[in-house]
């Protein structure tokens, strides 16, 4: 983030060091890429830094290695009290809460006004189940797709589905109810009536909204405004509304997270900066310096989010704005949960794209993700 965000953040040091005069704060800007290594490393030396900025993902990866201070237990009740639920839970395992989140791109769903108009649409869908049943009709009348599905695992996480047993021990995604959701699926799939391949695909979804072979698409504000530069013409027929939900009523928002290392020195005092660096006040500010969101309640409802409703940038940065205390950052609490998350995904494609068996190819990527969950145990 360093040198584009200093001013920013230095003046934060300033005001935290202002009231606590006690506290010296060293800011080190690594790649993200290159953050965990560095942190195994640092905790193993005994020289821990005290506050880490991690992805979920990195987050729970040193769940695994047993790294960092469970802030569920550690840290107090206001402290924990600013943040929307299902963005606090995002690095959750059993009771335990190992970060606090920061920021992220929650969604928004862009459509071609033009191509809802043709099918005799007045307003698009709100839920992934009500497009699933307004998908044929809508090819039939436009020759578009009206939607791209998610990716499989997704589309579970969104209905609330079972994916893995609460105490994280058992594989459950192999069950009847999830394979008949896919089934749905397929069936509009082999009718041609839903794109067969590039699933929960940004760049594949932005084509073909671009080429108005596609009505709806789920992404970020930022995102979305890629229209008005690539095709403005397309652009001068998109409207946004609330991002598609699934039966759980949430949509997903990666995350990004401030993490406290068991190793640092100064716990106590790591809470408490963390926490104020993932504040209302800290949020909404960098807001103000880049086009993410907030993970806290009452700067996500800020009217500066509201502020300009000319444009379509302005529009889609207000509607995540609200889709935003809705959504969550999907992760099961597995320390190789990106894994278990993938061989769900390639089950579900093998399905849809190669027509594999359905039975066979969940027995073979469940079996994967058993070896998984005895490796994660195993760490």
């Amino acid at each position: 983030m360093s040198p584009t965000f200093d001013d920013y953040f230095n003046a934060r040091f300033e005001a935290y060091t202002a009231d606590h005069p006690n506290v010296t704060i060293k800011w080190v800007d690594m790649p993200q890429d290159a953050i965990n290594e560095k942190l195994s490393t640092a905790s193993a030396s005994g020289n821990s830094p005290d506050v880490v900025n991690l992805n979920t993902s990195q987050a729970l990866s040193m769940v695994g290695l047993d790294a960092l201070v469970d802030l569920n237990a550690e840290a107090t009740e206001e402290q924990k009290s600013i943040y929307i639920q299902g963005q606090w839970e995002a690095c959750k395992t059993g009771d335990s809460i190992w970060a606090f989140p920061w920021y992220g791109t929650p969604a928004v769903l862009a459509y071609n006004t033009e191509l809802l108009e043709k099918a005799g649409i007045e307003a698009p869908p709100s839920t992934y189940e009500e497009a699933l049943g307004m998908a044929e009709d809508f090819y039939n009348k436009t020759g578009s797709y009206l939607f791209m599905p998610n990716a499989y695992c997704n589309m579970l996480f969104l209905d609330g589905m079972e994916i893995i047993s609460e105490d994280l021990t058992e594989v459950t995604w192999n069950n009847d109810e999830n394979k008949a959701l896919l089934n749905s699926y397929k069936e509009l799939v082999d009718k041609g009536v839903l794109p067969k391949e590039g699933w929960g695909d940004w760049t594949t979804c932005l084509q073909l909204y671009e080429t108005e072979k596609l009505a709806m698409i789920s992404a970020s504000a930022v995102s979305v405004n890629r229209v008005s530069d690539e095709a403005p013409d397309v652009a001068a027929k998109t409207e946004v509304a609330k991002p598609l939900v699934g039966k759980a009523g949430l949509s997903t928002n990666p995350l990004m997270n401030v993490v406290v290392p068991k190793a640092s020195k100064h716990v106590t005092e790591a809470i408490d900066f963390a926490n104020y660096i993932t504040n209302d006040e800290s949020q909404l500010l960098f807001c103000k310096e880049v086009a993410i969101f907030p993970s806290t309640i009452q700067a996500s409802q800020d009217e500066f989010f509201k502020s300009d409703m000319e444009t379509l940038l302005g529009r889609a940065t207000a509607m995540a704005a609200e889709s935003n205390l809705y959504s969550a950052d999907f992760t099961i609490g597995l320390t190789n949960g990106s894994n278990y998350v993938s061989n769900i995904n390639t089950a579900g494609n093998a399905v849809i794209t190669n027509d594999e068996d359905m039975d066979e190819t969940f027995a073979v990527y469940e079996q994967d993700c058993k070896d998984l969950l005895e490796e994660a145990a195993g760490n």
